[in-house]
């Protein structure tokens, strides 16, 4: 987890993000807000037109594309792994 919280707070070059979870336990992402907010207090709660999201492996398809689709209309940039979670970089799309 530090891996990819590190990774995020470097790409993200100081602008604001949106950081969303989908992984175990589902829709609970009390852990990750905790680990961002202790190590980059600063960027903790922000939002803007740039998402991260994680997303463990094995998370059904059907689900994956709901929950993102959820966050409106968002346009790819770019995906990671790390370990078994994969990190997506999305920018909103108005």
């Amino acid at each position: 987890q530090r891996a990819i919280l590190d990774y995020i707070e470097n790409d993200s070059k100081g602008e604001s993000y949106k950081f969303v979870n989908f992984t175990i336990p589902s829709l609970q992402p009390e852990g990750w807000q905790y680990l961002q907010k202790y190590y980059y207090p600063n960027s903790y709660g922000k939002n803007g037109d740039l998402i991260y999201i994680t997303i463990e492996q094995g998370v059904y398809p059907v689900w994956e594309n709901k929950w993102i689709g959820d966050l409106g209309k968002t346009r790819l940039e770019n995906e990671r792994k790390f370990g078994l979670i994969r990190l997506q970089k999305r920018v909103v799309e108005k």
